[in-house]
């Protein structure tokens, strides 16, 4: 059952990442992997309620320097309280949107 649970999650946040960036996604690069780890990781911790704890430092860098990617992050976050009821805490989307934005950068390479 919490394995079931799990890959809902990560399948939710996969379809919404494909979705924003308009299915532009290598899966086969190390990049998507990563992103895909880190999603089974978050989503365990959301299901567990054992998130990170905000570092309002980390907050506010990638905040600046990631304005895309954490548009996108907040997006999903959006979408994921409204199915699950659950609040997802302002560290957890900081590093989800780190990860969306190693996409877009290696999607601006190819």
């Amino acid at each position: 059952m919490y394995a079931t649970q799990i890959t809902k999650v990560v399948t939710n946040v996969l379809k919404s990442i494909q979705v924003l960036l308009n299915n532009q996604i290598d899966e086969q690069s190390l990049h998507y992997e990563r992103l895909v780890t880190h999603i089974k990781f978050f989503a365990d911790r959301y299901l567990t309620d054992t998130m990170l704890q905000s570092d309002p430092s980390l907050i506010e860098t990638v905040s600046l320097l990631y304005k895309k990617s954490m548009s996108y992050s907040q997006r999903i976050q959006r979408t994921l309280e409204e199915i699950y009821g659950k609040k997802i805490t302002q560290e957890e989307i900081a590093y989800l949107a780190i990860h969306i934005n190693r996409l877009l950068i290696s999607q601006s390479e190819e």
